[in-house]
């Protein structure tokens, strides 16, 4: 398992084990004297609940069995703090709260990590740090050169040390504002994975579109199987810890009902199936879909569980996220413990990943897809010549300029196209636009339908041209021009 090692160098430049510059103007009344070990070793041992690690830190010396037990707790938090936590085969490295970079110690906020590490003084005041420790196990001591040598078990309250920095401001929040804007966060809904419910018998193949697709029996899983109520209730909490909008599995199933899954299209004659996920995805138009499978293993007497986990654009299918990993055995942990413990490790990362995917939508747009096609009994035809701006242009041209117009940054792609038909793909639209209603301004979403719409206004206002609107899951639109509904 890897170690890892803090040098006397170190130490130095991180936590300044010499006398520390406090800022008068920040804190006054911080006294500026605290010392820690010039080298010491950590490593993971698990992971707790609600957002703490359990570490061992090992080779920590102090002039007395006290002193050394005292380093150790300080060394687990400054682990926590400065430099992070190694990985082991069942859990993924840990980064440091305060990584290098934009957002390092200085002069202005070395004040906060002197009065936070300062030791107690004879009026009990000092080791702010022993706040964020939980419990620690029986230590190991031996008796050294000038003292004494410890390893210990130490339970830091991680996610708590990181608000405290968030708050003063020393770091950057990880959920920030939730408003429209740079800081906001996308929507999730957390579903069982399809191979998870084929392999519980909980669906059927039925025929969407010409294909056979897999209809998702979400209704009769949680029914029968306690465990993963269980399971996708906690990991709604976990995401919901951190910031993320949840949308509701069951509160979407309570709306849909079988009925619904047939839908007339244009001209009334076209009978369209959808499975149950992409009813519940037009119902609740998440942002991300968290696919998760897991399995349940057993060790003798003891538990634990295995995962996977995928996070999904809901309107794309794509895969910007996806870990897999394992908890620690147990012989008494709930099924909620035992997936807390299984996944937490790895939700910083996989966070990570959604976010760097959704900042790219808030950047350039939303992904969908755009069919256009002539209804079968229109004499309409894309070749057809039309005037718009003063200028001549066919029918076909005019969508090319309109999609160019209104996609941001002006992207989208050609796939194919006919007189009687044209495919867009990777067409990029806006999250948000501010537009007028009932006389005000206001802000409001974009999807696929609402998009698509304001070209079946556009041919409409501008040709006198009718056309109807089919949606294609959420993220899939089609508009048949010369149609009737």
């Amino acid at each position: 398992m890897e170690k890892l090692k803090f040098t006397k160098t170190l130490v130095l430049l991180v936590l300044c084990a010499s006398t520390i510059v406090v800022s008068a103007q920040k804190k006054k009344n911080v006294q500026n004297t605290f010392e820690v070990p010039s080298a010491y070793e950590v490593k993971i041992k698990g992971v707790g609940q609600d957002g703490t690690k359990v570490l061992t830190v090992s080779e920590c010396v102090g002039k007395t069995y006290e002193d050394a037990i005292a380093e150790a707790k300080r060394c687990a938090v400054a682990a926590c703090l400065f430099k992070g936590i190694p990985g082991s085969e069942n859990t993924v490295e840990t980064p440091a709260i305060l990584p290098d970079g934009e957002f390092g110690i200085n002069d202005d906020n070395m004040w906060f990590f002197s009065d936070l590490f300062a030791p107690r003084d004879k009026n009990g005041n000092g080791d702010k740090f022993l706040r964020y420790i939980s419990r620690t196990g029986n230590p190991k001591s031996m008796k050294v050169k000038g003292g004494y040598q410890v390893s210990l078990d130490v339970q830091v309250q991680y996610d708590k040390l990181r608000t405290l920095l968030e708050n003063e401001g020393i770091v950057k929040k990880l959920g920030g504002d939730m408003t429209k804007g740079k800081g906001m966060k996308p929507s999730i809904m957390v579903i069982p994975s399809d191979r998870y419910l084929r392999s519980k018998g909980f669906g059927e193949m039925i025929e969407v579109d010409g294909k056979t697709a897999f209809d998702q029996d979400y209704v009769k899983a949680f029914i029968e199987d306690d465990d993963l109520r269980l399971v996708i209730s906690e990991l709604d909490k976990i995401m919901a810890k951190r910031g993320f909008p949840m949308k509701s599995l069951e509160a979407s199933l309570k709306k849909i009902k079988k009925s619904n899954v047939e839908k007339i299209a244009a001209e009334g004659n076209y009978v369209k199936k959808e499975t149950t996920l992409d009813l519940i995805k037009q119902d609740a138009t998440p942002d991300f879909i968290l696919d998760l499978d897991f399995t349940v293993m057993t060790r003798g007497p003891q538990r634990f569980i295995n995962f996977n986990l995928s996070g999904l654009d809901a309107y794309t299918d794509e895969k910007p996220a996806v870990e897999s990993g394992g908890g620690q055995p147990s012989y008494s942990a709930t099924i909620t413990v035992l997936l807390e413990e299984a996944v937490l490790n790895y939700m910083d990362s996989f966070c990570d990943q959604l976010m760097v995917y959704f900042n790219d939508m808030k950047e350039n747009g939303r992904k969908i897809k755009v069919d256009l096609a002539i209804a079968a009994n229109s004499d309409l035809s894309f070749d057809d010549e039309y005037e718009l701006n003063g200028d001549n242009g066919n029918l076909s041209k005019i969508m090319d300029y309109w999609m160019n117009k209104n996609c941001v940054n002006h992207s989208y792609t050609r796939a194919s196209g006919s007189e009687n038909a044209i495919s867009y793909e990777q067409v990029r639209i806006p999250l948000y636009r501010d537009t007028v209603s009932f006389g005000e301004k206001i802000t409001e979403s974009v999807n696929a339908r609402s998009f698509i719409e304001d070209l079946r206004k556009f041919l409409s206002e501008n040709f006198s041209i009718k056309s109807v609107i089919i949606e294609h899951g959420i993220g899939g639109v089609e508009l048949i021009i010369g149609g009737t509904e």
